[in-house]
């Protein structure tokens, strides 16, 4: 049987992963979208300044620890 502690460090750091995996998802797409606009307003329009967009809020340690949660009740009960 593994360590209950090395397991939940594991599941602390699998839904890190997939949480900052998400978030440079997110921001890349939001980087080429505006990369697209910029191109497609200085080919039309000349220069023009374009207000770079708001980007998502890095996961915080809660959102983290929600999701870990979330997978361990998914591996200790069978279900979410």
């Amino acid at each position: 049987m593994a360590n209950p502690y090395k397991l939940r460090l594991d599941l602390l750091s699998m839904a890190k992963e997939l949480l900052m995996e998400d978030y440079h998802t997110k921001i890349h797409a939001i980087e080429q979208s505006y990369k697209r606009q910029v191109d497609l307003i200085s080919r039309s329009q000349g220069y023009t300044e374009i207000e770079y967009p708001t980007l998502p809020p890095m996961p915080s340690a809660e959102d983290i620890t929600s999701l870990a949660i979330k997978f361990n009740k998914f591996i200790s009960n069978g279900n979410v």
